[in-house]
C-alpha cells in the first residue's frame, strides 16, 4: 500500500500532535503539513500533494465547512474528512454539501479511523451511524 500524504487542520495542538503520532505509527502515513487555522492552512500550498485532509469543523475565524469549500475550489479531487467533538451540532447533509467525504468524532477516533480511511480510500463516503442526517426545523 502506498504511503498516504495527509494534511491535518485542527486548532487543538495537543490533539493534532497525538493524531499525527497515531497516523504515522499505525498507518505509516506521511503528515505533509499541519495548521491550526484556515489562514495557516492556505499558506501551506500543499493541496495538490495531499491524499486526505483531516479537518476540524469548529475553528476560530473560518470554520471547517467554509475552508473545505475553498479547498475543493482549488482541487475538487481531494478527500476531506471532518473531525469534531460536536456530535449534537454536526449534520451529514451539511458536510456532504460542503464536500466532505467523511466524518469522525474525536472521542471515537481510535475505533472509527481505520473504517473511515478504508471506506474513503475506496471512493465511498463514511459517516458515523449517530450523526444527524437532516437539519432539524427550528
Amino acid at each position: 500500500m502506498k504511503t498516504l500524504n495527509i494534511l491535518l487542520v485542527d486548532d487543538n495542538n495537543n490533539f493534532r500532535r497525538a493524531f499525527k503520532m497515531l497516523l504515522e505509527k499505525q498507518y505509516h502515513a506521511s503528515i505533509i503539513g499541519e495548521a491550526s487555522n484556515a489562514k495557516d492552512f492556505l499558506t501551506l500550498n500543499l493541496l495538490s500533494n495531499a491524499d486526505i485532509i483531516f479537518m476540524d469543523i469548529m475553528m476560530p475565524e473560518v470554520d471547517g465547512i467554509s475552508l473545505a469549500r475553498q479547498c475543493l475550489s482549488y482541487n475538487n479531487k481531494i478527500k476531506i474528512i471532518a473531525i469534531t467533538m460536536y456530535s449534537e451540532m454536526v449534520y451529514q447533509d451539511s458536510l456532504i454539501e460542503s464536500g466532505f467525504v467523511g466524518c469522525i468524532f474525536k472521542n471515537e477516533l481510535f475505533t472509527e479511523l481505520s473504517i473511515a480511511l478504508e471506506t474513503v480510500l475506496n471512493n465511498n463516503k463514511y459517516f458515523p451511524k449517530r450523526i444527524l442526517t437532516n437539519r432539524m426545523e427550528e
